[in-house]
């Protein structure tokens, strides 16, 4: 594992890619990955506060 990158007893996370490849990382790495997906995105919204308020709208016609 050290030729990978990874020291022994480190924690890893395993997910799968596109074409079912096996992806091993660091518990940061993920973190850093998913807070890269969503830079992008306005930090004066919530995108939480909006999906409740739609749920609650969905729910309210039913």
């Amino acid at each position: 594992m050290r030729a990978a990158g990874f020291s022994p007893g480190e924690d890893l996370r395993v997910r799968v890619a596109e074409e079912g490849l096996l992806i091993l990382e660091t518990p940061a790495h993920a973190l850093a990955r998913a807070r890269s997906r969503v830079a992008h995105l306005p930090r004066d919204r919530s995108y939480v506060d909006e999906f409740l308020a739609w749920r609650r709208e969905e729910a309210a016609r039913l």
